[in-house]
């Protein structure tokens, strides 16, 4: 809750709080209760429909919140659970999911809150932080030969990177796949490419016996990284089955895996 005194020493007064994912339910709480914030409104962005994403929590953690009972109670617990999604979305001006499927899909689960919910996709902005710069100096008016050989031109650097973290290096001539994010288990990285990554690195044309039957290769490369939290036995296990198929016959100098999760590596 130390956020709002913050802004209240600052002489902060936002017209809105942009609220992620459940955990920020408390300070949901701390802004309707204070009069300072009484025109701020509070737009909760929800990012995935999985329980996983949709913190519940033993009834009586509700007495830790050290907030009033009588005003929220009803509003964090249902159904003996301290329910912190539920909580932020009736505390919430407006709710965003992260595309218009995810919204529909909000929607039928949330439908309650309805007429609150909106979809807007995520992560489609051309913000400058992640924009290649050579993209940015090039400007807007810009062919496609030139388009061309500055996405050659950041291709080798990305490739260079690689080969300077894992001394393994990638054909410039294939697609790279690139998967950079936290190991969690509903993230599901390794349940995604452990029965296709043979078929998925296989040179084109290649038939290869997979879970899912016979496949055609794809003739791809696929860079992953990432890192799962200190006591996350089932991603340390993940972590595991990656480093030994960099050394797989068919997939050595193809998968690269990546022990790490930063910033400069997610801008890579």
């Amino acid at each position: 809750k130390t956020a709002p005194l913050l802004l209240k020493e600052l002489g902060i007064k936002p017209d809105i709080i942009w609220f992620n994912e459940s955990h920020t339910a408390v300070f949901a709480e701390a802004i309707k209760e204070d009069s300072y914030f009484k025109e701020t409104k509070i737009v909760f962005t929800i990012h995935t429909p999985d329980p996983a994403g949709m913190e519940r929590f033993p009834e009586q953690w509700f007495n830790e919140l050290k907030i009033s009972r009588e005003k929220y109670y009803p509003i964090f617990v249902k159904d003996n659970c301290l329910d912190l999604t539920r909580a932020v979305m009736i505390m919430a001006d407006k709710i965003n999911s992260v595309s218009q499927e995810h919204c529909a899909v909000t929607r039928e689960k949330f439908p309650e809150y309805a007429s609150k919910i909106i979809g807007i996709r995520n992560g489609s902005d051309r913000d400058d932080f992640w924009l290649s710069p050579r993209l940015k100096e090039a400007g807007d008016n810009i062919d496609s030969k030139k388009l061309w050989a500055i996405h050659q031109q950041d291709k080798q650097e990305f490739i260079d990177f690689v080969e300077g973290q894992t001394k393994i290096t990638l054909d410039p001539l294939k697609l790279i796949i690139g998967l950079v994010r936290r190991l969690v288990p509903y993230k599901n990285q390794y349940p995604l490419l452990e029965p296709i990554i043979g078929a998925v690195c296989a040179e084109r044309g290649e038939i290869i016996e997979t879970p899912c039957g016979r496949l055609s290769g794809l003739g791809m490369q696929v860079f992953c990284a990432g890192l799962p939290s200190e006591n996350d036995d089932c991603c340390k296990g993940w972590m595991k089955s990656f480093e030994g198929w960099m050394q797989e016959p068919a997939l050595r100098g193809k998968f690269v895996f990546l022990p790490d999760y930063y910033l400069t590596l997610l801008r890579k």
